[in-house]
């Protein structure tokens, strides 16, 4: 399955005025802007990525304070750990809502 528009994820994009996430999911076609900083001031329309050290816990953004930033500004989230893996977005009421999957290793 491949996912339309395309996603780039790019490390470090810069704060958005929630903190500084670990990498950000832009579509294909923002990053077409050009010019010298082609991420200036633009949102990751796909979110973005909190990653935690291996001996942390992924955690759910409403109990983690920096998660629960980035989930306000860009409604998306992918928290790992390298092991877990947490999806935190929005419902149709704009609620939040997440799920965990662990790896299998």
């Amino acid at each position: 399955m491949w996912v339309r528009p395309k996603v780039k994820c790019t490390i470090h994009p810069g704060n958005r005025g929630a903190g500084l996430p670990d990498g950000g999911l832009f579509t294909d076609d923002q990053l077409r802007v050009g010019g010298d900083d082609p991420l200036r001031g633009i949102i990751p329309a796909r979110g973005v990525i909190e990653a935690k050290g291996t001996s942390e816990e992924a955690e759910n953004p409403a109990n983690c304070s920096q998660a629960a930033q980035y989930w306000e500004r860009y409604r998306q989230v992918l928290e790992t750990n390298y092991h877990d893996f947490l999806i935190a977005g929005s419902d149709s009421d704009g609620s939040l809502v997440s799920t965990c999957n662990s790896t299998l290793l």
